[in-house]
């Protein structure tokens, strides 16, 4: 029993020879991106998948963005290499989120900043003067009006 086993591995890799059959695994994954951001500002990066003598290679990987409080913000798959773009919305919440990347058995996490932002929206409405805060912080700047 044990000639036929051996017989069967030793033809299983003449097949692979004789069909130029390649395997290649990842061996390591790594997320380009910058540090510092601001709300409504485009974040891009790419995601990249690695063999064991560091040259890319091609997959589809998952990944997860995760805001300050751990919230998942977007979730998707991408090919190695490419480039995505996300926008941050202007109310992100201020300090350090996550992008998590994941092929296979092999995953990777890398933080960016979120930084503050100080933002009013002014409007009149007939009579009405409305001021929102459309910020992630406390807006603490002056407003100065004139009436009449």
């Amino acid at each position: 029993m044990d000639i036929i086993k051996k017989s069967f591995v030793f033809g299983i890799f003449i097949l692979i020879t004789l069909l130029g059959i390649n395997f290649v695994f990842a061996e390591k994954i790594d997320i380009q991106i910058e540090n510092n951001y601001i709300p409504g500002q485009d974040i891009k990066f790419k995601i990249i998948l690695y063999d064991d003598a560091n040259n890319k290679i091609d997959g589809q990987i998952s990944y997860i963005i995760q805001n300050y409080y751990s919230e998942i913000v977007k979730e998707g798959k991408t090919g190695s290499g490419n480039q995505l773009v996300f926008n941050l919305p202007g109310n992100a919440i201020q300090g350090p989120w996550k992008i998590s990347a994941d092929y296979n058995s092999v995953s990777v996490n890398r933080l960016f900043n979120v930084g503050a932002l100080e933002k009013a929206e002014i409007t009149i409405e007939g009579d009405i003067l409305i001021l929102k805060n459309i910020g992630n912080s406390v807006y603490e700047k002056k407003i100065l009006i004139y009436i009449g």
